[in-house]
């Protein structure tokens, strides 16, 4: 009996000489660019970078997230855009935060129980 069996692994199949093994696919990680808006008075905005969304959404709601909304929570998701590279999330992150107040209004849908969603994102519209 193998020890890992059911341990949440997947096992390599036995393998005979002369069989080439291939490497699996690792899953394509997604980098998530978001607004959220706060809950002081003014309804503020928080634009954020991650990786694992649920995960940084609690860290802000707990008080672990970032400094800004810290005092701000509970925080609600309200704008996301999902990326397949790193570096090109973390520019739109960048550009985003430059945006007006006005601008990030834009983005976010009017009705309050609603998240936008982008699968496709823009180009950067600032550089």
């Amino acid at each position: 009996m193998n020890p890992l069996a059911g341990r949440g692994r997947l096992l390599p199949s036995p393998v005979t000489a002369g069989t080439r093994v291939s490497r699996p696919l690792r899953p394509a990680v997604s980098h998530y660019v978001y607004l959220l808006e706060c809950s002081d008075d003014r309804g503020s905005f928080y634009i954020g970078y991650t990786t694992d969304l649920g995960r940084r959404l609690a860290e802000h709601n707990v008080g672990n997230g970032a400094r800004y909304t810290r005092g701000r929570t509970p925080v609600t998701v309200r704008y996301v855009e999902y990326w397949t590279g790193r570096s090109e999330a973390m520019s739109r992150e960048w550009t985003l935060k430059q945006h007006s107040r006005r601008e990030k209004e834009q983005l976010v849908p009017a009705s309050p129980d609603r998240t936008a969603v982008v699968f496709d994102p823009p180009p950067d519209d600032r550089q």
